[in-house]
């Protein structure tokens, strides 16, 4: 027992400061309001950055995706730091800001690390890599993106009246409301960290289940005949889709047709798509599923994804059964 008080009187502090946090620490409507607001604008960075390098980007491929990720990373860290009051675009609009634990700007290298979460998701989503489908890297890359995503959903439940998020918690961040009266901010409980692995825990369940069904079952012709064709022409990523579709005519007599398609972003606009088509023909050939089917789609892509904007254009073709036996005589 506390003669004195001062035990309770430290109570009823951390009490108080607990109730101003819960006030000052910003809605997630705000934040993400906010991250609306800045993922706009930096969407008219990268269609003007587009328009005057759109060849260069074409070409730089796959590659492109790390000019987005390098100006998010940028425009984050400068706009979350001491150097602008820990504001970005959208967060002075909505009148919030980014702060450490003791209600401080935050330094350049902690915003570095904080502001490094959405650049790496906007870097690995749908990335198209020109690389073998079942590549482990592909698989680690899924893996990776899963986590976070499932993180974020995790402590955006739980993270009780601190409202942090995966990188606010990592970091020891904060985000509030811009007049907040709070110095002195309450991390989220060890129990609520502790059970943030569960995301992943349950990642990793699920990738090993897949992976086991997917040993038993053989690679199908459709994912060996992506990868012959990715590897072995100028072809940036290729994606391979057997379908079919059905018309029903005025007289309720039903129609299915087969297809297979085969969709391919190419790594130079200026590859003529008469060539590529009969390279990718003596692909085809060579598996029977493609004899198979009523109508072969082509479907060609030129164009640039650098993370923050893209812009594609595509041709197509189609070709009956007797028109591809035809060419592949």
């Amino acid at each position: 027992m506390d003669p004195s008080g001062r035990g309770k009187g430290v109570k009823m502090e951390n009490i108080a400061n607990q109730s101003v946090q819960a006030e000052s620490s910003a809605k997630y409507l705000k934040r993400f309001l906010a991250f609306i607001i800045d993922s706009i604008f930096l969407g008219l960075i990268g269609i003007s950055l587009g328009f005057l390098f759109t060849r260069t980007f074409i070409l730089m491929g796959w590659h492109g995706r790390f000019v987005g990720f390098t100006i998010t990373l940028i425009y984050f860290t400068v706009f979350n730091s001491h150097l602008l009051n820990g504001q970005t675009i959208g967060q002075k609009i909505l009148k919030i800001k980014i702060v450490d634990n003791h209600g401080n700007s935050l330094s350049l290298l902690k915003s570095t690390i904080r502001s490094l979460f959405l650049p790496t998701l906007a870097l690995l989503n749908n990335w198209t890599l020109p690389i073998d489908p079942n590549s482990i890297v592909l698989q680690i890359i899924g893996f990776v993106l899963f986590s976070l995503l499932l993180s974020e959903v995790y402590f955006l439940c739980f993270s009780g009246k601190s409202k942090q998020l995966l990188h606010d918690v990592i970091t020891n961040t904060y985000v509030v409301d811009a007049d907040t009266r709070c110095s002195d901010f309450q991390h989220v409980s060890n129990t609520v960290f502790f059970y943030s692995f569960t995301p992943m825990v349950l990642v990793i369940i699920i990738m090993l289940i897949v992976k086991l069904i997917s040993s038993q079952e053989n690679i199908t012709d459709l994912v060996k005949m992506q990868s012959d064709i990715q590897t072995k022409y100028k072809i940036h990523h290729v994606s391979i889709y057997k379908g079919t579709t059905t018309f029903t005519g005025n007289d309720k007599t039903t129609n299915t047709t087969s297809y297979l398609r085969v969709s391919c972003i190419k790594d130079n606009q200026f590859v003529d798509n008469d060539i590529l088509t009969k390279e990718i023909f003596s692909v085809l050939k060579t598996y029977s599923i493609s004899q198979e089917v009523d109508v072969i789609e082509l479907y060609y892509v030129t164009g640039y994804d650098i993370g923050i904007a893209s812009n594609w254009k595509n041709t197509s073709k189609k070709y009956s059964k007797a028109e591809y036996l035809e060419l592949i005589k």
